[in-house]
Parts: C-alpha cells; structure tokens; sequence
C-alpha cells in the first residue's frame, strides 16, 4: 500500500507541532518527527543556497546535465526522486494509515517544488500571527532575549515562499490560521479533515497528548506544553 504525501507548511513556531500530533492521531495518518528528506534533495539542483566543499555550483549543473540526458529528461529524474521519497515514507509509516505526514518547517524554502515533485499530494498551509510567531522565536531559541535577526531567511523569505506557493496552488490546498484551530476546534478541524477525505473525530483533541514526536529535531516546547 502507497501512503500519499501530506506536507504542513509553515514557518517555524507557528504552532504546526501541535497540528501535526492531532492530525496524527487520525488511524490514517502517519507521522514521524521532523524528516528534512527534501531539502538536500531539492537543492541538490540548486546552484543558490547551499555550500558544498565538494561545490556546489559545479554539482548542481553536473546533475540538471544528467537528468536533462535521460530518456524522459528532467521528468525521469523527478520520478525517481519520487519513488525514492514515498518509499522511505513508506518504511516509516509502519503500516500505518493512507497518509505520511511530513512537518519540515523549512520546506518553504521548497514549497514550489513539493507541488510539481507530488502532484498527488495533499498540502496543509498553517499561518500564525507574525508577532506571535516572533515571541515564540525569541522565547524557545533565544530563551527570553530578542533574536530574531538570525532569523530573517524564515521571517521574511519563509512568508513570500509561502503566500506565493498558496497563491498559486490555492485549488490542491487549504489554509487554516493557528488561532482559529485553537479559539474554534470544532468549527475548523473538520474542514482540515475534509480536504483528507477523512472524518473528523473530537476525540482526535483530546487524545494528541498520547501522539510521541521525541527527536532531536522538532518542537520539545510544544510536546511539553501540550502534553
């Protein structure tokens, strides 16, 4: 059985650990803590953003050259890269569910891509007050002190990445604000479900504190507070 792909896209501390163990507690979603799978992969073609000392503008165009040579060109190469991603997806999941929820925040710097990479895939976009999100920055990563200019690349960048990826993907997503989830559950879960083709269950916020995503990357602040 091919569990389908479903990414939670957001900026970090947006309040998307919390969605991630409520959505994981549904029989059919499955889950692990934070992958980061795509990015390595995504930007292995990227001649931007990445430092390599093997270098990474030489590699980059190494492999568009060699993807561009194969019998279906870029095409095979995505494909590939596919079969490789939903496989180890597939491991994970340990016979769990149709879905694999991956919740890497930073897939904003690759939110275009994952729609042309699955195009069946499902796609949660979770926004948050932008000085909520900065408070929470500077109390989990800054412990209390004002930080937030080390992370301007999520800030700033994250949130065009996103509205963009959005905008122009508006009819294979949906979007929810971490407000409404949290002030009105019952009026905004189901249509997060619906867009699964899922039921939604009440239960399912009650029962997330029993969701465990231990890891070295992930949100520890969340898992406690909601716990």
């Amino acid at each position: 059985m091919t569990r389908r792909p479903l990414f939670l896209l957001s900026l970090p501390r947006s309040g998307s650990t919390l969605v991630q163990r409520i959505l994981a507690g549904h029989e059919e979603i499955a889950t692990t803590p934070e992958p980061w799978l795509l990015l390595p992969q995504i930007y292995a073609m990227r001649e931007r953003g990445l430092f390599a000392e093997y270098g990474q503008v030489p590699s980059s165009r190494a492999i568009r050259e060699f993807a561009e040579r194969l019998p279906g060109g870029m095409e095979d190469y995505r494909a590939e890269l596919r079969s490789f991603i939903t496989g180890l997806y597939e491991r994970a999941a340990d016979d769990k569910g149709t879905y694999f929820l991956d919740k890497t925040p930073r897939y904003h710097h690759i939110a275009d891509d994952l729609f042309e990479l699955f195009p069946e895939g499902r796609f949660v976009f979770l926004w948050r007050n932008p000085l909520a999100i900065v408070a929470s920055i500077s109390e989990t990563w800054g412990h209390g002190r004002w930080n937030v200019e080390k992370y301007r690349a999520d800030l700033f960048d994250g949130t065009d990445n996103l509205v963009s990826a959005y905008r122009a993907h508006e009819g294979r997503s949906i979007a929810v604000r971490f407000e409404d989830l949290v002030a009105r559950p019952l009026q905004t879960w189901p249509s997060v479900f619906a867009h699964l083709d899922l039921r939604f269950e009440p239960e399912l916020l009650r029962s997330f504190g029993s969701v465990r995503l231990d890891a070295r990357m992930g949100d520890p602040t969340g898992s406690r507070a909601y716990t």
